[in-house]
């Protein structure tokens, strides 16, 4: 079973707090398989389209500082992403 990405983001959130100097940004990149390989005739992977969903809410939750929620957690730091999609593959995800 594949470990959440919000519970590093929010590790990140821990070590920088403390941070003497506040950083502007912190660049983030995730590996999600949004499609499977040619091998199974590239169909959607809809378990890794909803993982990426839930990675892109929690960094706009993250950069929403005036909603309320999670305002507190790098307070003066917006949190950008890519991404790329892993085909649930090694060899696609390393290169």
């Amino acid at each position: 079973m594949q470990q959440p990405l919000v519970v590093p983001l929010l590790l990140l959130s821990a070590g920088l707090a403390g941070a003497s100097s506040a950083l502007s940004s912190v660049r983030l990149c995730g590996l999600f398989p949004r499609f499977r390989t040619a091998a199974q005739d590239f169909k959607a992977d809809d378990s890794g389209t909803r993982r990426f969903a839930a990675f892109v809410q929690a960094i706009r939750e993250v950069n929403n500082k005036t909603d309320g929620i999670a305002d507190h957690l790098l307070p003066t730091t917006e949190v950008l992403f890519t991404q790329r999609d892993s085909r649930r593959d090694g060899a696609t995800a390393f290169f």
